[in-house]
């Protein structure tokens, strides 16, 4: 086995997630600058800088000058975390120096009494976790603003987001990451000795859920700036036929509280959305003439024939039902254009019906009122303007009249253009996508006054 590199400074993510926020004294760009320089390793590496244990860290451990109560708490940590001897070190380093609070003497009565091994390992594990949930806040950090002109620290964000992504690497680092997040199993008696406690096997659990979505959710702004090709479609088209939109989890039977269920529902809400963004639809939305003879997914018989066979066959799954919908308006799209055989029309007639029939738009209104979307304000954006893309392409070529109960889609409408922005491409809108959904609410004037009130608020 070659030796492992390891960071000699490998900072915490906490206080670079308080750099890059502006939570920080050092809030100056040139500061800023200063401090991703310093650590940009975390940022390039993500969730992957953290190694399995190796015999040569080992050894490198056994190495340091420690004392051997203390090398044998470290070894304690790198057996639980399952996290490579020399990387627990400095994770242990780490949280002493950040989160430990407590005199030198009382750590040393816990690092000297094995009955205190217990508590001290679950502050490590909990500052282990923390760490690694704040590698993802300060990349979706930088994807959010990286390219938004009123930031201060944009030159700062573009600079280091050209070394994560260099060479178009930073979707392949994020998917391998998310499918060993998928593969990873909850401890167990025969893999860990101390901390198998129900509330700390529900612990490990969670974090999982929580970096599965937030992978994702890297995944969601990178695709709203950067476009698909027909291989990246296909390839996260064909990893969330695998993973069930996030429902196929392998610790099953850690995944029945509450705290856990509403993270399943959020990453296939994820999920769903993500394939949305794969289907370009802005473009065909504003210039369906030129976009759609070079849309990627359409110049292609045999990717438009696999991706309907895989939808047909799909069940209801309330997360299946947005993709299902936006395809049947590609299919209908192509049809109209005359590149497309006829079975294009039937497979989006079958494919819209069912789409509508299990609920499409129920589903999309829970989506843009989830509590998730104002505790994450940038994935929230990206998530509703997504919606806001569909249902404009939806109207633009189907009646409202045809779309199930009104009252629904003027909710998931009006919940969508909860951004000034959007709010203004609805009134300045001069096609008859939006402008036909305010009429049909205007007709039900005054009988039925809810739906108007409802748009216009």
């Amino acid at each position: 086995m070659s030796k492992q590199p390891v960071s000699q400074d490998p900072g915490s993510a906490c206080n670079l997630w308080h750099v890059v926020s502006g939570s920080s004294p050092l809030s100056l760009p040139v500061q800023v600058g200063e401090e991703l320089d310093l650590h940009d390793h975390l940022l390039i590496d993500g969730l992957s800088r953290y190694k399995p244990p190796c015999p040569q860290s080992l050894k490198k451990l056994q190495g340091e000058s420690l004392k051997d109560y203390q090398r044998t708490f470290i070894l304690q940590i790198s057996k639980e975390l399952h996290l490579d001897e020399w990387q627990s070190f400095e994770l242990f380093q780490s949280y002493l120096e950040n989160a430990f609070r407590a005199s030198p003497k009382q750590l040393k009565t816990l690092l000297t009494q094995t009955k205190h091994f217990p508590s001290l390992l679950s502050m490590v594990l909990d500052y282990y976790l923390e760490e690694r949930s704040y590698i993802l806040k300060c990349q979706g950090h930088l994807l959010t603003h990286w390219q938004d002109e009123g930031h201060p620290c944009r030159v700062q964000f573009a600079g280091v987001m050209g070394k994560v992504n260099k060479n178009g690497q930073f979707t392949k680092l994020i998917l391998d990451q998310y499918r060993q997040a998928c593969a990873w199993k909850a401890p167990t008696s025969g893999t860990r000795d101390t901390l198998l406690a129900r509330p700390v096997v529900n612990k490990w659990v969670c974090a999982n859920l929580h970096e599965q979505a937030s992978l994702l959710e890297l995944l969601l702004h990178y695709y709203k700036e950067f476009e698909h090709t027909q291989q990246s479609f296909m390839e996260l088209f064909n990893l969330v036929q695998a993973e069930g939109f996030g429902q196929r989890q392998q610790n099953q039977a850690h995944v029945v509280s509450a705290d856990v269920q509403w993270r399943l529902k959020w990453i296939g809400n994820v999920w769903s959305c993500l394939l949305l963004e794969g289907f370009d639809m802005p473009g065909l939305l504003e210039d369906p003439t030129t976009k759609l003879p070079k849309h990627p997914l359409l110049t292609s018989a045999s990717v438009v024939r696999e991706i309907s066979t895989v939808m047909l066959n799909w069940g209801d799954l309330p997360h299946q039902l947005p993709a299902m919908l936006a395809w049947a308006v590609l299919l209908f799209m192509h049809q109209s254009s005359g590149a497309a055989p006829s079975s294009g029309a039937t497979d989006a007639s079958q494919l819209g019906s069912k789409a509508l029939r299990c609920g499409v738009m129920p589903y999309l209104d829970g989506l843009v009122s989830s509590a998730c979307l104002e505790s994450r304000p940038g994935v929230g954006a990206v998530m509703r303007s997504t919606v806001h893309t569909l249902l404009g392409l939806v109207l633009q070529h189907f009646s409202e009249s045809s779309l199930g109960d009104i009252k629904v889609l003027v909710s998931v409408t009006g919940k969508s253009m909860d951004t000034s922005a959007l709010s203004l491409d609805f009134w300045n809108d001069t096609s008859s996508r939006y402008s036909s959904l305010l009429l049909a609410c205007t007709n039900r004037f005054p009988h039925d006054f809810r739906p108007l009130m409802d748009l216009l608020a």
